[in-house]
Protein backbone atom coordinates (compact mmCIF):
# COMPACT_ATOMS: atom_id res chain seq x y z
CA UNK A 1 0.00 0.00 0.00
CA UNK A 2 2.06 2.65 -1.39
CA UNK A 3 -0.17 5.58 -1.85
CA UNK A 4 -1.76 7.36 1.53
CA UNK A 5 -5.23 5.82 2.48
CA UNK A 6 -7.21 7.71 4.62
CA UNK A 7 -10.87 6.66 4.78
CA UNK A 8 -14.00 8.98 6.90
CA UNK A 9 -16.66 7.07 8.07
CA UNK A 10 -19.83 8.86 9.14
CA UNK A 11 -23.04 6.54 10.19
CA UNK A 12 -26.51 6.04 11.26
CA UNK A 13 -26.18 5.02 14.81
CA UNK A 14 -27.06 1.13 15.08
CA UNK A 15 -25.99 0.93 11.44
CA UNK A 16 -22.60 -0.83 12.47
CA UNK A 17 -20.17 1.83 11.24
CA UNK A 18 -17.87 1.76 14.12
CA UNK A 19 -17.41 -1.62 13.76
CA UNK A 20 -16.78 -1.24 10.15
CA UNK A 21 -14.22 1.06 10.67
CA UNK A 22 -12.41 -0.65 12.98
CA UNK A 23 -12.36 -3.95 10.99
CA UNK A 24 -11.18 -1.71 7.83
CA UNK A 25 -8.18 -0.53 9.88
CA UNK A 26 -7.33 -3.67 10.94
CA UNK A 27 -7.94 -5.18 7.59
CA UNK A 28 -5.56 -2.43 6.38
CA UNK A 29 -3.43 -2.34 9.24
CA UNK A 30 -3.17 1.38 9.69
CA UNK A 31 -4.37 3.61 12.69
CA UNK A 32 -8.23 3.62 13.93
CA UNK A 33 -9.43 7.31 15.37
CA UNK A 34 -12.66 7.78 17.14
CA UNK A 35 -12.67 9.03 20.74
CA UNK A 36 -9.35 9.22 20.82
CA UNK A 37 -9.38 12.34 18.94
CA UNK A 38 -11.04 13.79 22.30
CA UNK A 39 -7.91 13.13 23.67
CA UNK A 40 -5.43 14.21 21.59
CA UNK A 41 -7.42 17.14 21.08
CA UNK A 42 -7.56 17.90 25.12
CA UNK A 43 -3.30 17.69 24.77
CA UNK A 44 -3.54 20.11 21.81
CA UNK A 45 -5.81 23.06 23.56
CA UNK A 46 -5.22 22.68 27.36
CA UNK A 47 -8.89 22.07 27.93
CA UNK A 48 -9.92 19.11 30.00
CA UNK A 49 -11.26 16.03 28.29
CA UNK A 50 -14.15 15.87 30.34
CA UNK A 51 -15.38 19.31 28.89
CA UNK A 52 -14.84 18.20 25.28
CA UNK A 53 -17.38 15.95 26.29
CA UNK A 54 -19.45 18.38 27.70
CA UNK A 55 -19.55 20.52 24.81
CA UNK A 56 -20.21 17.73 22.39
CA UNK A 57 -23.34 17.23 24.24
CA UNK A 58 -24.52 20.82 24.84
CA UNK A 59 -24.07 21.03 21.21
CA UNK A 60 -26.25 17.94 20.19
CA UNK A 61 -28.86 18.35 22.53
CA UNK A 62 -30.34 22.27 21.88
CA UNK A 63 -31.99 22.75 19.31
CA UNK A 64 -30.33 24.33 15.98
CA UNK A 65 -31.75 24.89 12.78
CA UNK A 66 -30.14 24.96 9.79
CA UNK A 67 -31.48 25.70 5.96
CA UNK A 68 -29.79 26.65 2.63
CA UNK A 69 -26.26 26.27 4.25
CA UNK A 70 -27.47 29.42 6.44
CA UNK A 71 -27.08 28.72 10.17
CA UNK A 72 -29.90 29.89 12.48
CA UNK A 73 -30.44 28.38 15.96
CA UNK A 74 -32.32 29.15 18.93
CA UNK A 75 -30.11 28.40 21.82
CA UNK A 76 -30.38 29.11 25.82
CA UNK A 77 -28.24 32.43 26.57
CA UNK A 78 -25.47 30.01 28.22
CA UNK A 79 -24.97 28.59 24.80
CA UNK A 80 -24.87 31.57 22.97
CA UNK A 81 -21.76 33.03 26.29
CA UNK A 82 -19.71 29.90 24.86
CA UNK A 83 -19.69 30.17 21.74
CA UNK A 84 -16.20 31.58 21.29
CA UNK A 85 -15.36 28.23 23.62
CA UNK A 86 -16.93 26.21 21.26
CA UNK A 87 -15.36 27.46 18.19
CA UNK A 88 -12.16 27.10 20.11
CA UNK A 89 -12.52 23.24 20.50
CA UNK A 90 -13.65 23.13 16.83
CA UNK A 91 -10.57 24.52 15.46
CA UNK A 92 -8.78 22.19 18.34
CA UNK A 93 -10.19 19.06 16.77
CA UNK A 94 -10.19 20.70 12.99
CA UNK A 95 -5.86 21.01 13.74
CA UNK A 96 -5.83 17.23 15.24
CA UNK A 97 -7.53 15.83 12.40
CA UNK A 98 -5.39 17.74 9.79
CA UNK A 99 -2.57 16.30 11.92
CA UNK A 100 -3.96 13.14 11.70
CA UNK A 101 -4.47 12.51 7.84
CA UNK A 102 -0.82 13.06 7.79
CA UNK A 103 -0.34 9.04 7.31
CA UNK A 104 -2.67 6.89 6.50
CA UNK A 105 -5.67 6.38 8.91
CA UNK A 106 -9.42 5.38 9.97
CA UNK A 107 -11.69 8.44 11.20
CA UNK A 108 -15.27 8.00 12.71
CA UNK A 109 -17.44 11.30 12.54
CA UNK A 110 -15.93 14.42 14.29
CA UNK A 111 -16.99 16.24 10.99
CA UNK A 112 -13.58 14.79 9.64
CA UNK A 113 -15.19 14.68 6.29
CA UNK A 114 -15.57 18.04 6.05
CA UNK A 115 -12.65 18.72 7.76
CA UNK A 116 -10.69 17.02 4.82
CA UNK A 117 -13.08 17.53 2.19
CA UNK A 118 -10.41 18.85 -0.20
CA UNK A 119 -8.03 15.95 0.33
CA UNK A 120 -7.32 13.97 -2.59
CA UNK A 121 -6.47 10.78 -0.69
CA UNK A 122 -9.46 10.95 1.60
CA UNK A 123 -12.14 8.17 0.77
CA UNK A 124 -15.70 9.38 2.38
CA UNK A 125 -17.90 6.71 3.83
CA UNK A 126 -21.52 7.22 4.81
CA UNK A 127 -22.89 3.75 6.49
CA UNK A 128 -26.75 3.63 6.82
CA UNK A 129 -29.36 0.35 7.41
CA UNK A 130 -32.69 -0.08 7.43
CA UNK A 131 -34.94 0.52 10.54
CA UNK A 132 -35.78 -2.89 11.56
CA UNK A 133 -31.77 -3.79 11.40
CA UNK A 134 -30.63 -0.80 13.56
CA UNK A 135 -33.09 -1.33 16.47
CA UNK A 136 -31.62 -4.97 16.59
CA UNK A 137 -27.80 -3.64 16.54
CA UNK A 138 -28.92 -0.88 19.08
CA UNK A 139 -30.56 -3.71 21.59
CA UNK A 140 -28.54 -6.72 21.05
CA UNK A 141 -24.91 -5.67 20.62
CA UNK A 142 -25.25 -2.37 22.19
CA UNK A 143 -27.64 -3.05 24.64
CA UNK A 144 -29.87 -0.30 24.80
CA UNK A 145 -33.17 -0.54 26.10
CA UNK A 146 -35.54 -1.79 23.37
CA UNK A 147 -39.21 -0.14 25.27
CA UNK A 148 -37.32 2.93 24.33
CA UNK A 149 -35.59 2.10 21.50
CA UNK A 150 -37.29 4.13 18.36
CA UNK A 151 -36.48 7.22 20.36
CA UNK A 152 -32.81 6.41 21.00
CA UNK A 153 -32.30 5.72 17.53
CA UNK A 154 -33.63 9.23 16.43
CA UNK A 155 -32.05 10.92 19.62
CA UNK A 156 -28.55 9.92 18.63
CA UNK A 157 -28.79 10.59 14.95
CA UNK A 158 -30.20 14.32 15.34
CA UNK A 159 -27.38 14.81 18.33
CA UNK A 160 -24.92 13.89 15.56
CA UNK A 161 -26.89 15.93 12.83
CA UNK A 162 -27.02 19.03 15.35
CA UNK A 163 -23.23 18.81 15.76
CA UNK A 164 -22.18 18.39 12.32
CA UNK A 165 -24.61 21.02 11.19
CA UNK A 166 -23.78 23.35 13.62
CA UNK A 167 -19.55 23.63 13.33
CA UNK A 168 -19.55 23.06 9.43
CA UNK A 169 -23.12 24.84 8.69
CA UNK A 170 -23.73 21.64 6.50
CA UNK A 171 -26.24 18.77 6.11
CA UNK A 172 -25.34 15.51 7.78
CA UNK A 173 -25.82 12.68 5.65
CA UNK A 174 -25.88 14.85 2.05
CA UNK A 175 -25.25 11.99 -0.15
CA UNK A 176 -22.85 14.48 -2.19
CA UNK A 177 -20.29 14.57 0.79
CA UNK A 178 -19.43 11.13 0.47
CA UNK A 179 -17.62 8.73 -2.13
CA UNK A 180 -19.76 5.72 -0.91
CA UNK A 181 -22.95 5.35 0.56
CA UNK A 182 -23.69 1.62 1.86
CA UNK A 183 -26.42 0.44 3.33
CA UNK A 184 -25.62 -2.47 6.01
CA UNK A 185 -29.05 -3.74 6.11
CA UNK A 186 -28.36 -4.92 1.47
CA UNK A 187 -24.97 -5.65 2.36
CA UNK A 188 -23.91 -7.04 6.05
CA UNK A 189 -20.87 -5.02 7.78
CA UNK A 190 -17.77 -7.63 6.65
CA UNK A 191 -19.36 -7.00 3.09
CA UNK A 192 -19.91 -3.38 3.67
CA UNK A 193 -15.45 -3.67 4.62
CA UNK A 194 -15.00 -5.62 1.46
CA UNK A 195 -16.66 -2.99 -0.33
CA UNK A 196 -14.55 -0.12 1.22
CA UNK A 197 -10.98 -2.28 0.97
CA UNK A 198 -11.92 -2.94 -2.64
CA UNK A 199 -12.37 0.72 -3.54
CA UNK A 200 -9.52 1.86 -1.47
CA UNK A 201 -7.53 -1.46 -3.95
CA UNK A 202 -9.34 0.61 -7.32
CA UNK A 203 -9.47 4.24 -6.75
CA UNK A 204 -8.16 6.60 -9.24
Amino acid sequence: MSRKVIVTVSREYGSGGKRIAKELANRLNIPYYDKEILSAMSKESGIDEELHEQMDNQVSQDDYYFNLGVAKFVAPSSVLGELSLLERIYQTQKKVICDLSKNSCVIVGRCSDYILRDDPDVIHVYIRANIEDKKYRAIHSYGENENAIENTLADMDKRRANYYNYFTNQIWGKISNYDLVLNTSKLGTQEAVDVIEKFVEVRK
